[in-house]
């Protein structure tokens, strides 16, 4: 056990809280009143009789305690006890009652913060904002970043575009040539002029150019018959029919060499258009294969140079044959290959003869071609 401060050990502080009768009763120390002795007294608990006994909520209790030691008994009287006055008695606080709840309200002078009170009206900075000090806050140096509008789009140039293209459209058709439109195109191949018209057969669609006629004899190569045969501007001469072109269309069965296929078709047809009435065969020289795209098929281009070895005074002098071989299927379903021929002069003939075929005319019906598939 401990031993309070200038107590003694055999009796605490403690041993008379909560007292109510008795020599030693005093209030429980728990309860405080601005109007009693201090919480914690600046002695220890006495014992009935002893030193420091008597303090009740009133202040003393009526037992006179024992004098001071070292100082003599003075009279006795009901306002001193032991020549020592009792503690002052502190009255209630001015204006109210007195107060027991623990703990005392604030002294007067002390007074609430100011709240602030919103109401409708205007600012306190009067008629207008604030003025702003300094120059105003505006986008980072360097760029837009986050949060920061997207700057202006650069300015419409399709209306522009468009209208010259109107003013092109325009000029092409008052120069006559509007009737010639894109219709068809290989990768930097020819235009298909709107005007050709389309042959189908079996193994081939083309277009061929106006003013040339489908013929009721078609005929055959390397004994492959010709189907959609078209012939070109015809000329009387010599008691004999001339052409200055032709388009055909033919297909060889069994799995050969596209190139192969062309090349013996190119040389064939450009001896027997350019063999004169009398036997002699022309001078053909046939072009090394090379790709050409039929619709996304692969194919070969041959081209045969024809020239007669004397001028008749009928036939044209000079003609060229195009060859387009492409793998193919028959009509069968069975593997082939399908063959193009396109021709065309190039020189000679009456000098009342059709004009020959130019070159881009014969190119045209090549890049017209396609697979009846495709």
């Amino acid at each position: 056990m401990t031993t309070p401060q200038g107590g003694s050990p055999d009796e605490g502080p403690d041993a008379t809280r909560g007292r109510t009768d008795g020599p030693g009763a005093y209030p429980d120390p728990d309860v405080t009143s601005i109007a009693g002795p201090p919480r914690d007294a600046p002695f220890p608990g006495a014992r009935p009789g002893g030193p420091g006994s008597g303090w009740s909520e009133s202040g003393w209790s009526g037992e006179p305690p024992g004098p001071p030691p070292g100082r003599p008994a003075a009279p006795a009287d009901p306002t001193v006890v032991g020549g020592w006055p009792p503690p002052p008695v502190p009255g209630p606080p001015p204006g109210g009652a007195e107060t027991r709840v623990g703990w005392a309200p604030p002294p007067p002078g002390w007074a609430p913060p100011p709240q602030q009170q919103w109401a409708p009206g205007p600012p306190p900075w009067g008629a207008g904002p604030p003025t702003q000090v300094g120059a105003p806050w505006g986008p980072p140096p360097g760029g837009p970043y986050p949060g920061w509008g997207p700057p202006p789009p650069p300015p419409a140039r399709r209306g522009r575009l468009v209208a010259l293209i109107a003013v092109g459209v325009l000029l092409l058709a008052a120069l006559g040539v509007g009737g010639y439109l894109l219709v068809t195109r290989t990768s930097g191949g020819p235009v298909v002029p709107a005007d050709f018209r389309p042959v189908s057969t079996s193994v081939l669609t083309y277009a061929v150019p106006p003013g040339w006629q489908d013929s009721a004899s078609p005929g055959s190569v390397l004994g492959a018959p010709l189907e959609g045969r078209v012939e070109g501007p015809a000329y009387e001469c010599g008691g004999g029919r001339y052409l200055r072109g032709l388009v055909a269309s033919a297909f060889v069965p069994g799995e050969r060499p596209a190139a192969a296929v062309a090349a013996a078709f190119a040389r064939e047809t450009g001896s027997a258009f350019y063999s004169t009435a009398d036997g002699a065969l022309p001078e053909v020289r046939v072009s090394d294969a090379r790709p050409f795209d039929v619709g996304g098929v692969p194919g070969r281009l041959v081209e045969a140079t024809s020239r007669t070895p004397a001028d008749d005074g009928c036939l044209a002098t000079s003609g060229t044959v195009l060859l387009l071989a492409v793998p193919a299927a028959g009509p069968d379903g069975s593997p082939g290959t399908a063959v193009l021929v396109v021709n065309g002069d190039t020189a000679g003939g009456p000098a009342d003869a059709p004009p020959v075929a130019d070159r881009a005319t014969l190119d045209a019906v090549l890049a017209s071609a396609r697979l009846p598939t495709i």
